[in-house]
């Protein structure tokens, strides 16, 4: 778990009983009796299930292994992979359980905490002084699934384009054609694609003044 960093909602519990079950099946045997290619393959197939993420640092492990495997059936040795890792592990768990060494981590955590609790008035100070004189933002972000944000920004572009053109062609705004002002006539250009993109985005949809007729329908029947 510290080498692949699992997502979200991981089936912890089934991740550890499977990687018990790939270990009991591979690490009980006799180093001549490893298959490399079947514990690596199975290995990827149980950490691919799990989504987890082999390290690159691994490739290097897992050739020496294959180096091993050869070597232990060149010499025919029947050393079990348990063994020979028992001292390495005993070793790591007795300097974890060091009382020392825990004593000197439940120092530094205690020196973390003390300079959170002096620094933390000061953090509270800075921000209740941002509020005050205004300088605090909030980024707010909005999920618009149905893309009403959307419609109301092209029903405002649509009105403001055809206040617009009304001006200008009345205006006679310049440069123009025929007395007829071309600014004019792209601002009505553009209200009409976004009218037209707001229509298409009604099709199959009813406005709240049918469903509310429907439904009135509905109850005096």
């Amino acid at each position: 778990l510290e080498l692949t960093s699992p997502p979200p909602g991981a089936d912890l519990a089934k991740l550890r009983s499977d990687i018990d079950a790939w270990m009991n099946r591979y690490m009980l045997a006799g180093v001549a009796e490893l298959d490399m290619a079947g514990i690596i393959s199975s290995g990827m197939a149980l950490m691919h299930t799990h989504q987890l993420v082999l390290p690159a640092d691994l490739a290097l492990l897992f050739r020496v292994l294959l180096r091993l495997q050869g070597l232990g059936r060149g010499v025919d040795v029947e050393v079990r992979v348990d063994d020979l890792l028992r001292p390495y592990v005993e070793r790591m768990a007795s300097s974890r359980l060091d009382p020392r060494r825990m004593a000197r981590r439940a120092v530094r955590t205690a020196r973390s905490w003390g300079h959170l609790a002096a620094d933390l008035p000061d953090e509270v100070h800075a921000i209740l002084e941002q509020i005050r004189k205004g300088d605090l933002g909030v980024d707010f972000r909005v999920h618009d699934a149905d893309g009403a944000a959307d419609r109301v920004v092209d029903g405002l572009l649509a009105s403001a384009s055809v206040l617009a053109s009304a001006q200008l062609i009345a205006r006679r705004a310049g440069p123009t054609i025929g007395g007829i002002s071309i600014p004019g006539l792209v601002a009505a250009g553009v209200g009409v694609v976004t009218w037209q993109r707001l229509a298409a985005k009604r099709v199959g949809r009813s406005s709240a003044l049918s469903k509310a007729r429907r439904l009135a329908a509905l109850r005096s029947s």
